[in-house]
């Protein structure tokens, strides 16, 4: 994927977000919105999701059932790592003092904003699928 992909797809996801975070700040009568605060938490918890999910399908490279398997697995989780790299890498743009280095590996555990769903131990095959569906679901809506 190059650059100019990237950027629309960042493009399209931010400018959702703002819209939905602006509408519903105006419904409930706040007054203030700092759009580069909000942009930066929501792009580094795009790229939270993407590194740490990144890192869970690492654990089981080596362990599918099949090597075809397997080596999805293995691709898709080098993917999420680039797709970390990317959301990281505009988060450090959006914040200013940081750099990417630090957002993916400095902070401390409590520090990530995360969900709860990709921190989760890979139990089984089934269970690594399922999760997987679930977050390329909801990434899904964001490019459509």
């Amino acid at each position: 994927v190059n650059q100019k992909t990237w950027k629309r797809f960042l493009t399209l996801q931010m400018i959702r977000y703002t819209d939905i975070l602006l509408f519903m700040k105006c419904q409930k009568g706040l007054k203030t919105f700092n759009m580069s605060t909000d942009l930066y938490k929501y792009t580094l918890r795009l790229a939270d999701n993407s590194l740490i999910l990144s890192h869970r399908l690492a654990e089981y490279i080596s362990c599918g059932p099949f090597l075809e398997e397997d080596l999805a697995l293995t691709n898709t989780g080098l993917d999420l790592f680039g797709q970390a790299e990317a959301l990281l890498k505009y988060a450090a743009e959006q914040h200013g003092t940081v750099d990417e280095d630090y957002l993916a590996f400095g902070r401390e555990e409590y520090e990530y904003s995360n969900f709860h769903m990709v921190e989760y131990p890979n139990e089984d095959y089934g269970f690594l699928i399922t999760r997987q569906f679930f977050m390329d679901v909801f990434n899904w809506r964001f490019v459509h």
